[in-house]
């Protein structure tokens, strides 16, 4: 699921109905995202299919947040919603809000839903396990797996320290990306005791210099 930071602001504004929208700048930092959950060619959106989107005001577990139905298009928005005039976006319009909590504890909306989408997760997750995988990781010693896991958790913190900066203007070069992940994943430089998202400006800041 795309998960989105926004401004409280324009988070309570979408959360109390008045704000329909939400907006990211046309660059292929956004395009490469929104292309894994849209049916979009190169950065133009072919349809109106719905998907959901889950976006939160703050990083961390238990920072407020929401999961809404969302359809995307590419055109100018509403100045009074953050756009500036006469500028192309690509808009996120907000169809409906599925689930919503102020502290991570909530749950969706619609019951069945929530209960749908639990027994989805799991059957998918069972599914895309064949038994060729299951045999080829039978085989494999614990030293041959750990280096898997790290490889991929590697491969996932990366992919967070980008988006992290690219949402909070920190200049950053694909290196350093690699070079902040691999000190949490390989030096162990994290805090237990901390927050997902306070471990990765930690981590970024090794490398950037970032106050």
């Amino acid at each position: 699921m795309l998960i989105l930071p926004i401004t409280k602001k324009w988070f309570d504004m979408i959360l109390s109905g008045e704000k329909k929208e939400e907006y990211r700048e046309i660059k292929p930092y956004y395009t490469t995202r929104l292309n894994k959950i849209f049916n979009m060619v190169d950065d133009i959106p072919v349809d109106l299919a719905e998907t959901e989107v889950k976006f939160t005001n703050g990083y961390g577990n238990r920072v407020p947040s929401f999961i809404a139905d969302c359809h995307l298009e590419k055109r100018t928005g509403k100045e009074e919603w953050g756009a500036e005039p006469n500028k192309e976006y690509y808009v996120l319009v907000i169809e409906k809000i599925r689930w919503k909590s102020m502290d991570g504890l909530g749950g969706y909306l619609d019951k069945n839903k929530e209960k749908k989408q639990k027994e989805f997760r799991t059957e998918e997750l069972m599914n895309n396990i064949s038994t060729k995988t299951k045999e080829l990781i039978e085989k494999l010693t614990e030293e041959e797996i750990d280096e898997i896991y790290r490889y991929a958790k590697c491969k996932s913190i990366a992919e967070d320290v980008k988006s992290y900066a690219e949402d909070n203007n920190i200049e950053i070069s694909d290196a350093d990306v690699y070079k902040a992940a691999s000190l949490w994943v390989y030096h162990g430089l994290h805090n237990c005791e901390a927050t997902y998202w306070d471990n990765i400006h930690a981590v970024i800041s090794e490398v950037t210099n970032l106050e």
